[in-house]
């Protein structure tokens, strides 16, 4: 069994375990509203760059930009795959690469091949040990996403996408609900989908005719759609960062509270009582009382120890049981 030394030494490490972990769930705690409230402030304007695309999608311009153009056949996709740059934010991460590597052997079981875009230490990090093909990366983003940290990696594939390198654009990211709920998310990039998730869960769909119409664009068709479309990647990429973003603190903030729960010295309402003693060292141990004087006290032949000090509960030493 093991001394007061060690016991006090392990009650001592549990102490400053717990003080670590309460400044993690304060730090993420304060980081989480300024990220909900960037990402919650870009939604109305990604939404709507995103129905003027599919707007555009659907009419009988004079120039088809190629984000417009389905291929007939696909062969060979590039994937945006978005993670943090950090650990301790729970299964985020696992949830989004799992996601992602079910999808990629699909992909592989019917002959087609990926380009991969890693945002985001971990997910550059799995990608490699898997063995995909990384064209471009980015990493070290912090707490707040820039458009020049993104566009450069994204815009390998969109080249690829306009050289006929690749055949589609998908993402893999985590959409942010709300506090306890950020659920992994497959779309598609490029072309343009008919179809995407509004800002309150609900699908929304063009609500236009295919053809037999079109726009009046001043200068021209080309000048306009190339600028149109080359802002909806940017703003779509960056949207899908700031989602990301969201989630990583909010999921870092829960995991910093279960921590520090695990380190409280309140034992736990879900553990009977009984098993919180069934483990215990002895109290004489813990008190630093010498085993005879402590059988001296609890029957009553030394007066000078109070009875108190015989019987101590070992979770106020930080010692929590469980079942």
């Amino acid at each position: 069994m093991a001394g007061t030394k060690e016991i006090r030494m392990k009650i001592r490490s549990v102490q400053n375990t717990r003080k670590i972990t309460k400044a993690m769930e304060m730090v993420a705690a304060s980081k989480m509203k300024k990220s909900q409230d960037r990402m919650r402030a870009t939604r109305p304007y990604v939404s709507r760059a995103l129905q003027i695309a599919m707007h555009v999608s659907h009419a009988s311009a004079e120039y088809r930009h190629p984000f417009l153009e389905k291929r007939a056949s696909v062969k060979r996709v590039g994937v945006i795959v978005i993670t943090t740059d950090k650990g301790l934010c729970g299964s985020l991460n696992t949830n989004v690469l799992r996601m992602m590597l079910q999808q990629y052997k699909e992909w592989r079981a019917a002959g087609i091949e990926a380009d991969f875009c890693a945002v985001g230490g971990k997910g550059l990090g799995f990608i490699q040990r898997m063995g995909g093909n990384v064209v471009s990366q980015a990493v070290q983003i912090g707490d707040r996403a820039k458009l020049e940290q993104l566009i450069g990696p994204v815009k390998v594939l969109l080249d690829k996408y306009i050289a006929g390198e690749i055949d589609e654009v998908h993402a893999f990211f985590t959409r942010f609900f709300n506090t306890m709920r950020q659920d992994p998310r497959h779309g598609t990039l490029i072309p343009i989908p008919q179809e995407f998730i509004g800002e309150h869960g609900e699908v929304i769909r063009s609500a236009v005719k295919e053809g037999g119409w079109d726009y009046i664009y001043e200068p021209d068709a080309r000048a306009v759609l190339d600028a149109v479309m080359t802002r909806y990647a940017e703003a779509l990429v960056l949207q899908l960062v700031a989602e990301s973003i969201a989630s990583e603190q909010s999921a870092r903030m829960r995991s910093g509270s279960g921590m520090n729960l695990n380190c409280h010295p309140e034992p736990s309402s879900r553990a009977p009582a009984r098993d919180l003693c069934q483990h215990s060292v002895p109290t004489e141990v813990l008190r630093g009382v010498r085993p005879e004087r402590s059988r001296r006290a609890q029957d009553g032949s030394e007066g000078s120890l109070p009875a108190h000090r015989a019987t101590g509960d070992p979770s106020a030493f930080g010692l929590r049981m469980t079942e």
